[in-house]
């Protein structure tokens, strides 16, 4: 993992939420709700066998802000996570693309039920790099792709949701 450029990605990320005051106008049950959001498009693509690197970046976007709103290092979470991965069951990294989003999902879960942990941020990138893994994805790649898409987008906050211009 090229850990240069992810914290060069994680600070240009955090800084779009910033401002687009992401982090102190949302709360993180927008986050998770946002999350929830990502995944289902995620799942779309896996179902549907399309390419995924914009949905495994824009699940990474989310959950680098989620660590901003919790007071989480984003880049020591998914750093952690990369390290974990080594040590993870040739069962959990080694399969099908629906059972490597099964772990993440499964990670997710936890995220959504309780106040997002440094320990629970973790397991969800460690899942997610999972499902990059069985994908033959870069989730350094996906992120870059996916903060390409988001850094010029205008639009405004409502009710503590970001919605993009063209969709107001």
């Amino acid at each position: 993992m090229n850990t240069e450029k992810l914290s060069e990605l994680v600070s240009k990320v955090t800084s779009w939420a910033e401002d687009r005051n992401l982090v102190e106008g949302s709360t993180i049950l927008d986050q998770k709700m946002k999350l929830i959001q990502e995944l289902g498009e995620l799942s779309d693509s896996i179902c549907k066998g399309k390419d995924a690197t914009d949905d495994i970046g824009d699940n990474i976007v989310v959950l680098i802000i989620m660590c901003a709103q919790a007071s989480i290092d984003a880049v020591n979470s998914i750093e952690v996570a990369h390290k974990q991965q080594a040590f993870m069951s040739k069962y959990e990294c080694d399969r099908s693309t629906k059972a490597g989003a099964d772990v993440y999902l499964r990670r997710l879960a936890k995220i959504c039920a309780f106040r997002p942990t440094f320990h629970e941020i973790s397991a969800a990138i460690r899942g997610l790099l999972a499902l990059c893994r069985s994908m033959n994805l870069d989730p350094v790649e996906c992120l870059e792709h996916s903060y390409n898409e988001i850094k010029d987008r205008k639009g405004r906050m409502i009710d503590g949701v970001f919605v993009k211009e063209q969709d107001l």
